[in-house]
């Protein structure tokens, strides 16, 4: 993993962890169950991130060729 991300990555273990813990009452009798929950959710926050970083860079281009001077060069 990037080592950019290492805080950013404790702080979001930390929220699932205590999530996990306040809402699963029979921890040990789930924990199989728990860990296939935790990689789905683990694919979805990926997806949620890779998404919102998408949109951001869309806002961004689109922001950039509009300004003038950026004249669109593509033709049909």
């Amino acid at each position: 993993m990037n080592q950019k991300y290492t805080v950013a990555s404790e702080k979001v273990s930390q929220i699932i962890f205590e999530a996990i813990v306040k809402r699963e009452e029979h921890l040990k009798d789930k924990i199989f169950e728990i860990d296939t929950d935790l990689l789905s959710l683990l694919r979805a926050i990926g997806l949620r991130v890779m998404s919102m970083l998408l949109t951001m860079l869309t806002i961004q281009v689109t922001t950039q060729a509009k300004k003038p001077g950026n004249e669109n060069t593509a033709h049909s």
